[in-house]
């Protein structure tokens, strides 16, 4: 009994259904079991790690991003202050010129020198600007402090020395504004000094406010006549550009993804939250750690000292707000330029969490492939095996008929003994003989189908490539084309051209979508071609400054779509240097276009996300023109958005630029200020390459003069015209027929004539196959040439191995047709 069910169960393990089942099942088992036990560990530490890089990185980025917003506001605080500076240096001139006029009266003696001197302070005294806030002041050399000759805001300091304590206001040296005046004017001639100085306003003296002022030495007097600006305009505008880049992380800071309760804030060196999603505009100086007992600033404070390590510490989270329970977290970096301190904080309980999610999702997983598998493996054990009983008990009948032939060797599993049986029978033969004629006869279809399509275009091209060599051989043999003829020929190539237009256009309109013609192009060419329309359309205003690479700048590209979209981009630089600024402003500029090579990391493709990691080359168009805000700036690509007046722009130009320099993989970036000009960068994929090949010239080789009578078949009327010219051209007769069945006609009555026919393969009524057998049987030893537009064709195989020699493929030219005739006859 044992035996008997050992032995039935051994025979059940040669199963192939039972081997598929216990397989599949145990492939998933072990999968599965690795999985929950072995990647669930490693899994939940990968991801910790990844949470607390995440928020170490949000800070590095954050830092990089307020520093970029920090040297923005100070370039433009720079700039507004070189503006103010050099305003009053103008306006400082204007007094000082009417000084020296007054000197100059006093000189000539029209006026005394006392005269002169009071009458020029009582007109500098009236001079006024900015409303009345702006003015100007004298007071002289003397040493140690200087004495104020005029003031006209605050007239009590006439005649003053000027030693009082009250001005030593000079902010950057930190000494007695007036003082530094006559140091650096003695030294220099004139010299600018910001301070704190009360503002004049129509209700009175303000509190001190900053202020810049200009001094210049009138020597002949020993005067500083002085002017100055108030700058806490620049200072207000400073802030509200920090207010923004706030406001601007504050919106960051909402959508970015820490854990579950975790979050980003900023506080200040005063430790008032600048950025919290509970305590923002609240003072955190008295808030205490619970678990030290200490002020919870001091030790974020201490803790951005190592902005690489963690600070861990007691808190509440967002929706348990007065429990002060929860452990957390935080990386702490400090910007010193703002005082800002930077915060990104998570919660320990958190941390782990998508490691047990993950963790639950698997086993959920798990349990669902394990399912799936058992369902899978019944149902394709049963799809194998119940075929191969059916076969197996079709064979063993066809067997049983005495039809096999021999023994077929059995071996291995049941099911592999069946299908050894299977092998042999006379039904895996016929179903197997059946599969290959029916895979013939689809094949055959798609032959024919391409050489159809091969054979009318390039007839197309035949008429075209054969003309214009015949007008080449022409050229070279008389010298001139009569105009008859050559209106001929060029109504030839026409006709052609028109009809492979129209076969391409019908191919395209399957897709709506035309294909690059990608070659390998030269940057710097590019470039010397647009600026060769530039240098000859551009006003005469615009400097055109191109910057060539010394080694060659190769990329992929269409040449004609590249050389579009760096036309485009020059002619807007050329616009908003000319047609864009503003009436009565002096056009021109600077345009330079240049080539740089760039070579990307990770960092780079994290904030360009079109980019990817390797070489690139920027191929660079730079104007001095209007320039363009950054909410120009961002919609510039957008179909039909456009900064020229109405009529002057459709606002797709810029758009098709865009996807012209996408479909080359490569991307844009775009830097502009207004007044200051625009930088457009196109980034395109570099290709390596040793050298550059040099295009090979080709030599024609003088081909021989024919003779003889041949016959052209063709039902295209252009390949036989083409053909008549070229043979005719090279010294043979020709007789044409426009289809197989006149052709074989021609040949009947003048065999004996004809020395070889020139045979079209696909032709209507009789096809070149058909002609060439009836030809044949009239002369035997007939000498014919094959042509076509696919040589790849079993019917040309099948032509060439009936007795035919040649073949000439087309669009064939004067020297491959002269060239096969010449092979034929020698």
């Amino acid at each position: 009994m044992f035996q008997s069910d050992h032995g039935r169960i051994k025979t059940m393990l040669k199963s192939l259904k039972i081997r598929i089942l216990f397989g599949i099942l145990g492939i998933v088992l072990l999968t599965n079991i690795s999985n929950m036990v072995l990647v669930q560990k490693a899994t939940e530490k990968v991801l910790s790690k990844a949470q607390k890089d995440n928020a170490h990185n949000l800070i590095n980025t954050v830092i990089l991003n307020v520093e970029n917003e920090y040297k923005s506001i100070l370039f433009h605080k720079e700039s507004s202050l070189e503006r103010r500076k050099s305003e009053l240096k103008n306006l400082n001139n204007i007094a000082v010129t009417i000084i020296e006029g007054f000197y100059n009266d006093s000189v000539n003696g029209i006026l005394s020198e006392q005269d002169a001197r009071q009458q020029a302070v009582q007109v500098i005294k009236q001079l006024q600007y900015d409303g009345g806030v702006g003015y100007f002041w004298i007071n002289d050399t003397m040493q140690p402090f200087p004495r104020m000759i005029m003031h006209p805001t605050i007239p009590e300091l006439d005649g003053m020395i000027l030693d009082s304590p009250d001005f030593d206001k000079a902010l950057g040296i930190e000494k007695n504004l007036f003082v530094a005046f006559v140091d650096i004017c003695l030294e220099n001639g004139d010299a600018y000094v910001d301070y704190l100085w009360p503002k004049p306003t129509p209700d009175g003296l303000t509190e001190v406010q900053p202020k810049i002022s200009y001094g210049q030495l009138f020597k002949e007097w020993n005067w500083i006549i002085g002017t100055g600006v108030y700058i806490d305009d620049i200072e207000e505008d400073v802030q509200k550009r920090i207010s923004a880049v706030l406001e601007e992380l504050k919106d960051t800071f909402s959508r970015v993804d820490i854990p579950e309760s975790g979050y980003m804030f900023i506080f200040s060196g005063d430790k008032q939250y600048l950025i919290h999603p509970l305590l923002e505009g609240t003072d955190g100086s008295l808030r205490i750690n619970p678990a030290t007992g200490k002020p919870i600033m001091d030790e974020l404070i201490d803790a951005s000292g190592t902005p690489e390590i963690p600070y861990e510490y007691i808190w509440n989270k967002p929706q348990h707000e007065d429990e002060y329970r929860f452990w957390k977290m935080a990386y702490i970096s400090y910007f010193a330029p703002l005082d800002w301190y930077i915060g990104s904080s998570i919660y320990t309980d958190e941390i782990a969490n998508p490691a047990r999610a993950l963790t639950r999702q698997i086993i959920l997983l798990s349990l669902i492939f394990i399912a799936a598998a058992i369902i899978l493996s019944l149902l394709l054990s049963q799809s194998l095996t119940k075929p191969l009983q059916k076969l197996t008990i079709a064979a063993q009948e066809i067997e049983k008929g005495g039809n096999l032939d021999g023994q077929i060797p059995i071996s291995g599993t049941m099911e592999t003994m069946e299908l050894g049986i299977i092998l042999g029978n006379m039904i895996k033969s016929i179903k197997k003989t059946g599969d290959q004629l029916r895979q013939a006869q689809k094949m055959e279809t798609v032959g024919t189908l391409a050489g159809g399509l091969a054979h009318d275009f390039n007839n197309m091209l035949g008429g075209i490539v054969g003309t214009l060599s015949l007008i080449e051989i022409r050229l070279e043999k008389d010298g001139i084309v009569n105009k008859e003829t050559l209106e001929e020929y060029v109504g030839t190539m026409r006709e052609c051209s028109f009809r492979a237009t129209s076969m391409v256009q019908q191919l395209l309109s399957l897709s709506r979508e035309q294909e690059m013609s990608l070659t390998q192009v030269d940057l710097n060419n590019i470039i010397k071609n647009v600026m060769k329309i530039c240098k000859n359309s551009f006003d005469k205003s615009i400097q055109l400054n191109p910057i060539y690479t010394t080694t060659p700048s190769i990329i992929k590209a269409d040449a004609t779509q590249i050389e579009q979209a760096l036309l485009n981009f020059c002619i807007n630089a050329e616009h908003a240097m000319t047609l864009m600024r503003s009436k009565g402003e002096t056009w021109g500029g600077t345009l330079t276009v240049s080539i740089d090579e760039l070579t990307t990391d990770n960092f780079f493709c994290k904030i360009h996300h079109e980019a990817h990691l390797g070489t690139y080359y920027v191929l660079s168009v730079k104007d001095t023109g209007v320039g363009m805000d950054m909410t120009t700036v961002a919609k510039i690509f957008n179909p039909f958005f456009t900064t020229k007046k109405t009529g002057e722009g459709s606002g797709l130009g810029l758009s098709m630029v865009y996807n012209i320099i996408k479909q080359h993989d490569g991307f844009i970036d775009v830097c502009s200020e207004p007044e200051v000009g625009s930088n457009l960068k196109i980034h395109l994929p570099a290709l390596s390459m040793d050298q550059i090949k040099e295009m090979k010239k080709i030599t024609r080789k003088k081909l021989p003069i024919g003779k003889g009578l041949i016959l052209v078949v063709d039902d295209e009327k252009a390949m036989r015209k083409t053909a008549e010219e070229i043979l005719t051209t090279n010294g043979y007769r020709v007789i044409l027929a426009k289809n197989g069945m006149e052709g074989l006609n021609i040949f009947k009555d003048h065999y004996a004539d004809i020395d070889a026919v020139l045979l079209d393969m696909a032709m209507p009524e009789m096809s070149g196959k058909e002609s060439f057998l009836e030809m044949k049987k009239i002369d035997p030893e007939i000498k014919v040439i094959l042509t076509s537009g696919f040589r790849h064709d079993e019917r040309v195989d099948d032509l060439m191995a009936m007795g035919i020699k040649m073949f000439v493929q087309k669009p064939y030219t004067f020297d491959s047709l002269i060239e096969v005739f010449h092979r034929l006859f020698n």
